[in-house]
């Protein structure tokens, strides 16, 4: 298990990396309870499922999330109006569940300002709680984002959402681009991406909340 996580080296997760990590999952982690669901994110109810999904695997987080993403961008409207029901749930987990820590890795910068100004006020709401963390521009990533939930517990899910094509091998062929996975169950996944993404915590600058006027963001 150790050599495949060898080609992380410093760099952030690839879709090479998460095509062979899918693989690994669907082929060798002989677990009745692993699921993996696609969502096509070129048709609009898939897409809704998926974020519908997102959420209320959030909404029952007891102990521990890590969110690695771009974040949002809020022009038009209906996209900021993601953005804030996606805060939200942030919020309504964290107040919920007091002993929660929620850790955000921002990867890209500078990044939409009223995406920011949701994240400062959360740092403000919850200064213990929420950790927030800014890697520079990694251009080429096939993940726009990864919510890992509760990963040390049985109730541990993935959700990815993969902006360019790659293949995942194995018994099904699959291309998967433009789509949403939401992965549940998957013991050896969830400690993978855990470890890695506190690993990119450590190469990451941190924001932190008394400082919130430091986020970078576009004017």
């Amino acid at each position: 298990m150790d050599s495949i996580w060898v080609g992380f080296g410093i760099g952030v997760l690839s879709g090479l990396i998460a095509g062979l990590i899918l693989h690994f999952v669907l082929n060798r982690e002989h677990d009745s309870r692993v699921r993996v669901k696609v969502f096509d994110h070129s048709d609009s109810y898939s897409s809704n499922n998926f974020y519908l999904m997102r959420r209320k695997a959030i909404a029952k987080a007891k102990g521990v999330v890590v969110e690695y993403g771009e974040g949002f961008i809020t022009d038009p409207p209906e996209r900021f109006v993601k953005a804030k029901v996606h805060v939200d749930g942030m919020r309504a987990a964290l107040f919920q569940q007091q002993k929660m820590t929620w850790t955000r890795i921002q990867t890209k910068n500078p990044f939409d300002k009223k995406w920011a100004d949701l994240l400062r006020n959360l740092q403000k709401e919850f200064p213990k709680q929420f950790k927030l963390f800014l890697l520079d521009n990694r251009p080429g990533d096939h993940l726009l984002s990864v919510v890992l939930i509760d990963p040390r517990t049985r109730s541990r899910r993935i959700f990815l959402l993969i902006s360019k094509p790659f293949h995942i091998g194995g018994k099904s062929k699959i291309n998967i681009a433009h789509s949403g996975v939401m992965i549940k169950g998957s013991r050896v996944l969830s400690e993978a991406f855990y470890d890695r993404l506190n690993d990119l915590c450590d190469l990451a600058e941190r924001i932190e909340p008394d400082t919130p006027e430091n986020v970078p963001s576009h004017s």
